[in-house]
């Protein structure tokens, strides 16, 4: 009986474990994070003028503050990319001379010495003259006497990029393309542009009776916005370099000198919508869209600034910190405003002589003597007789 119970309990079972045995356990594949940075701490700030003195605010409006306060007359302010130098014009004395200020020691420095009269068609509020800058914020490009000239922030080593005594209100791409108006009557002005040697120009606005004035590139280099004046009207319109079409933002009339943001997504502006006496500065979409008045009770001449303040980290693999690593530096303590002007060197020029500048020729570094000494960098002088000088 028991080896009957036996066998029957062996088929059960040979005929259960197929059925059953040691299921597999699912492997659970957990997803990679992907490595985010922290975002790149920056600073943003519109600079522009406003009764002759140099200001600059938020975005929104808010914490405005005076700039190189001085008691002197700035005018059409030019921010460098990389945020920490702001050039502009002054106004002194009947002159009407480039400045350079470096907000890092909050001093400001001459950098041209014309004696010549001020010019209308690069002094009016409306057209706006401001520099343009080299993309490694080492030079600015101006125009003087209807000329485009380059320049060292520092004031050394002027060359003229144009000599038809015609062309105003420069801009710089990234990568290097000059933009800038060329006046070609009393009633009709158009935007040009050249690549980055500067050498041929290329007309891009074919208007006839009206002005293009102010011209500023977008960061990607694709679009440039401008003033488009038409009798006693200005709007502002952007012209699409690709598709050769420009399309009109503004329709009020009253709207003038605009400029991109940092990245492209607002133009900052001036008008007189609500008082002809008293300008605005908004900010508005590429399309026109979203207009936002951000300054109300006067300003001109607005211009972007953008400045990185720290490198990203990543903050999934952070590095430990040195055991000797030293303390945080104190920020260093605030720099009262020096007002620094180089003497001007003249220079001996026969009248109604050209000026022209020569780009020096790279040459091999001689071996140092003690006899030897670093030449000279050539310095920006005034020069009143030629009607081409800086």
């Amino acid at each position: 009986m028991n080896k009957k119970i036996l066998f029957v309990f062996i088929i059960l079972l040979c005929a259960v474990i197929p059925f059953t045995g040691c299921k597999k356990k699912k492997t659970e594949i957990k997803a990679v994070p992907t490595p985010v940075p922290t975002a790149v701490p920056a600073m943003d700030k519109i600079v522009y003028t406003l009764n002759g003195s140099l200001y600059w605010m938020d975005r929104d409006g808010g914490a405005k503050q005076e700039l190189f306060a001085d008691g002197k007359s700035k005018w059409f302010p030019s921010v460098s990319p990389d945020g920490w130098t702001v050039a502009y014009w002054v106004q002194q004395k009947g002159y009407f001379n480039l400045w350079a200020g470096n907000l890092k020691n909050n001093r400001a420095l001459q950098i041209t010495f014309d004696e010549d009269s001020l010019e209308g068609d690069t002094t009016n509020l409306k057209m706006s003259n401001p520099g343009g800058w080299t993309a490694d914020s080492a030079e600015i490009i101006y125009s003087r006497h209807k000329n485009i000239w380059k320049i060292t922030k520092e004031g050394y080593n002027p060359v003229a990029l144009t000599e038809s005594h015609d062309c105003v209100s420069p801009s710089l791409s990234k990568d290097g393309k000059l933009i800038y108006i060329k006046i070609e009557d009393e009633n009709t002005s158009n935007i040009y542009i050249r690549e980055s040697d500067y050498v041929n120009e290329t007309r891009l606005t074919t208007y006839s009776g009206k002005k293009a004035a102010s011209p500023s590139f977008s960061p990607d280099g694709k679009k440039i916005v401008f003033t488009l004046f038409e009798g006693e009207t200005s709007n502002i319109a952007v012209y699409d370099i690709a598709g050769k079409k420009t399309d009109l933002i503004t329709l009020d009339g009253k709207s003038h000198s605009p400029v991109f943001s940092f990245d492209g997504k607002d133009i900052v502006f001036a008008n007189f919508i609500n008082n002809k006496y008293v300008p605005e500065i908004w900010i508005m979409k590429p399309d026109g869209t979203n207009r936002m008045k951000i300054a109300g009770e006067g300003g001109v001449s607005p211009y972007w600034l953008h400045r990185i303040l720290d490198a990203p980290l990543p903050t999934y693999t952070p590095a430990p910190a040195p055991a000797n690593a030293s303390a945080t530096p104190a920020a260093p303590a605030a720099v009262k405003t020096v007002q620094t002007t180089p003497a001007p060197i003249k220079a001996a020029v026969k009248k109604g002589a050209k000026v022209s500048v020569s780009t020096p020729v790279p040459v091999s570094t001689p071996v140092p003597s003690s006899s030897s000494a670093a030449p000279t960098p050539i310095r920006a002088v005034p020069n009143k007789s030629t009607g081409a000088g800086w």
